[in-house]
């Protein structure tokens, strides 16, 4: 197995909803792949796509404005990381989602869990 494949970044995110399609999302990682931290600031908007079970299917894009300390050199990166993403209503305010990133010679799925208040 490749080096970068099933790796664990730790973190923490918050996300506002403007309206029913539109949010606004921070995150904070803790360690990412190198051992450094990384903060997203993102801007979001989703429409449901279908149904499973009787619930909404949401698909969405995402623009992520991303800071990057990538450790090994000790340089922090910044810059806008589009992104595909999915939700599924478990339980009432309960939706995993899965955001899907393009890179190169591979694609990296990033999974979370939103709990609404």
């Amino acid at each position: 197995m490749r080096a970068w494949a099933n790796q664990v970044n730790p973190g923490l995110g918050l996300r506002y909803d403007l309206n029913k399609n539109f949010y606004l999302e921070a995150n904070y990682i803790d360690k990412n792949s190198t051992k450094g931290e990384t903060l997203t600031a993102a801007l979001g908007g989703h429409i449901e796509i279908g149904t499973i079970a009787g619930k909404p299917l949401l698909g969405g894009i995402q623009v992520d404005y991303m800071s990057y300390h990538f450790l090994p050199r000790n340089k922090t990166y910044h810059g806008f990381l589009p992104l595909a993403t999915f939700e599924y209503e478990i339980i009432r305010d309960v939706m995993p989602y899965v955001a899907v990133l393009p890179a190169p010679n591979k694609m990296i799925f990033v999974f979370g869990l939103n709990v609404r208040f």
